[in-house]
């Protein structure tokens, strides 16, 4: 949350799609490798050394952060809400009332995470898919080319056609999978999957600090992670008991269904918030 908070006040408004997806690159590529060159360090110096190299590094940023020199923005008055609130106990002190509902749209990406994570390798047992755990490479590979490629093309976008559209890709990844027995369907889904995610997810992020103010970046960073570990949370625990009284394809109706209603639900809070404006 700190550090989400702390980049976007980097970025300017007119880029922040742009650099939320190389933020968010970065730290795909580096759960991406972490794994292979801590294998590679047990192998070679142990794990107590392990340990002491990772806490190492961990240090750099603390010390990085002193050489930083903050922009303007980081100075600004906090805004009235957010001064009065720190006064008082408040659920504004946790999060940001009108960003719940973004909160809520990004819960779904996660939420099919969280099905994916648990389910696929189980789904392909059941169903005799080989190699579905290629599912993952396909995904992950999509994922950061969508978010190195093409979050600069998401700032010049209308942001309801963004969101919208990833949440209809989502739709047709779960269709696909529902109750394929292909292993060219699962990756055909995996790759619509990234890109609903990829689009949707930094989309809502970048329109959720568009609209703080410098003094409530921290609130609106994590009521979208609210969201996220959400769905995260609520996607294997649900999956899971769905799967076992009805089977898979129930579970990935259930997550259309979830899509659905989260696309219904913003395009009605979109166009009541523009005709607010108006």
């Amino acid at each position: 949350v700190t550090n989400m908070a702390l980049v976007s006040l980097f970025i300017s408004k007119k880029r922040m799609n742009e650099g939320l997806g190389y933020y968010n690159a970065v730290m795909l590529i580096g759960q991406a490798v972490a794994p292979s060159i801590a294998q590679y360090l047990i192998g070679t110096v142990g794990f107590f050394w392990l340990y002491i190299i990772v806490g190492l590094f961990i240090m750099l940023p603390p010390l990085f952060c002193l050489t930083m020199k903050m922009p303007e923005a980081a100075a600004a008055t906090p805004s009235t809400a957010a001064a009065t609130s720190k006064r008082r106990f408040s659920i504004d002190n946790f999060v940001v009332r009108h960003l719940i509902l973004y909160a809520i749209v990004g819960s779904v990406f996660s939420f099919y995470n969280g099905i994916a994570n648990s389910f696929m390798l189980l789904l392909g047992e059941a169903r005799h898919i080989e190699n579905i755990s290629l599912f993952f490479t396909v995904s992950s590979g999509v994922l950061l080319a969508v978010r190195i490629f093409g979050s600069s093309l998401t700032d010049r976008l209308n942001m309801n056609w963004l969101v919208n559209g990833a949440l209809v890709t989502s739709i047709i990844s779960l269709l696909l999978i529902s109750k394929t027995h292909s292993l060219s369907l699962v990756l055909a889904a995996a790759a619509l999957k990234a890109l609903g995610q990829g689009v949707g997810q930094v989309v809502l992020q970048g329109e959720a600090l568009k609209r703080a103010d410098p003094g409530s970046l921290g609130i609106a960073t994590g009521t979208m992670f609210m969201g996220n570990d959400l769905g995260n949370t609520l996607g294997p625990v649900i999956g899971g008991a769905i799967t076992d009284s009805l089977g898979y394809w129930a579970m990935f109706y259930v997550g259309i269904a979830a899509f659905a209603l989260a696309m219904a639900a913003f395009i009605i809070y979109q166009k009541r918030k523009q005709q607010t404006a108006a």
